[in-house]
């Protein structure tokens, strides 16, 4: 059986900021977070009274003051709005910036029409899950057959392929060699997405990140380390609604 761990939305007054509270089985004890869009969480570990919670963060305010104030920077410098409905939207795989206009209408739609999306939904909400299906069916278009390119042209063969949303993880590769891709990679330069393809069709070979992996990772793309690093920090590219 396998244990979950339980959030808590908590909004404080504005001398203290909003934060979500998490308790982990796993966790040793308290820790905050501040995820890629600006999101506070406390992390604490169970059997740890709620009385605890708001002092632990009244004590480490000026700490996530400054690290919501570092995202909120690095979302700028990559042009990305942290809320609303954008104007427009930038795929940097594809080298494509898709200007949006909304028209009304109950059902939520986005569609491609003369070089504009054209974006309806009945709210705001509506207009984000629209947005996120075109996501999908754009990364189904063309991550797969990139994917396929970047195999041969590496020779590393993989058995199948899968688009997914995950919150964290840009891809991944099973041991049976099947590999899932992250359609937020189409928001990315098309460097980091190509470095992704070759870091996981490695591991069709080497399940691990072993130094065997990393050797074969750089046979296939001697520069990684550049990308590798690039890539921990690409989350900034990202809009919030996907």
């Amino acid at each position: 059986m396998s244990r979950c761990s339980t959030t808590t939305s908590v909004t404080k007054t504005a001398i203290q900021p909003d934060y979500d509270v998490r308790r982990s089985p796993r966790a040793r004890r308290m820790r905050i977070t501040v995820s890629s869009l600006g999101k506070v969480e406390v992390v604490v570990p169970k059997g740890v009274a709620a009385r605890h919670i708001e002092p632990f963060v009244d004590q480490h305010q000026q700490w996530i003051a400054q690290a919501v104030a570092r995202v909120a920077s690095a979302r700028s410098a990559c042009g990305e709005m942290l809320s609303g409905i954008p104007e427009q939207i930038e795929l940097r795989a594809l080298n494509e910036c898709w200007p949006i206009e909304q028209r009304d209408g109950e059902r939520s739609s986005a569609r491609e029409l003369n070089g504009k999306l054209l974006l309806s939904g009945a709210d705001e909400a509506s207009c984000f899950a629209a947005l996120q299906r075109w996501n999908s069916r754009k990364a189904q278009a063309h991550l797969l057959p990139w994917l396929a390119e970047v195999s041969r042209e590496i020779d590393l063969p993989y058995s199948g392929v899968t688009i997914r949303g995950q919150k964290s993880r840009w891809g991944s590769c099973s041991s049976r060699g099947n590999i899932s891709l992250n359609r937020k990679l189409l928001f990315l330069p098309a460097e980091l997405v190509e470095y992704l393809f070759v870091h996981e069709l490695c591991h069709t070979v080497h399940a691990n990140h072993s130094r065997h992996f990393w050797a074969l990772v750089e046979e296939k793309m001697p520069d990684y380390r550049n990308r590798e690093g690039s890539l921990r920090g690409a989350m900034c590219y990202v809009p919030h609604w996907a």
